[in-house]
């Protein structure tokens, strides 16, 4: 199992996520995505969240200058250029969280960025509550 997948287990990914049941799935590296790991998980419900896990030596890896801070930020920036709009700051979680998109809390579309140390999680949501997303990412971020 994928070293991100296995952080939390698919009962505590399920409870999380307030769902029956969870199922993950480890993906494959891709090409020009500096990433330590990433996960997928697909709730009963059909909502989907992908997670992508960044360290100082996946970003060595691809030759992104940025580390910790710098990464999270330039990250930060990538969301609010996506979505035409400022990712709102998210007290709480790691050292700095931000999310976005996510219209509504119950949208089910956006995503969250948190930094802690040198690690930077992203998680993307579709079809799953704003809430239910930052559970997520501020149960993963808490095994780095």
């Amino acid at each position: 199992m994928d070293a991100l997948c296995a952080k939390l287990g698919d009962p505590r990914v399920a409870t999380l996520l307030q769902t029956s049941a969870v199922t993950t799935t480890p993906l494959p590296s891709e090409s020009g995505v500096p990433r330590a790991a990433a996960c997928r998980w697909v709730t009963a419900e059909g909502g989907e969240l992908v997670a992508m896990w960044f360290n100082n030596a996946s970003l060595a890896r691809g030759n992104i200058a940025e580390r910790g801070a710098a990464y999270f930020q330039t990250t930060a920036t990538g969301i609010e250029y996506a979505l035409k709009s400022p990712a709102e700051k998210v007290a709480g979680i790691g050292e700095e969280a931000v999310v976005g998109g996510f219209a509504t809390p119950d949208s089910g579309e956006g995503q969250v960025i948190v930094r802690r140390g040198e690690h930077v999680l992203a998680v993307s949501a579709r079809a799953v509550p704003r809430a239910a997303t930052l559970r997520l990412a501020e149960a993963l971020i808490a095994q780095f």
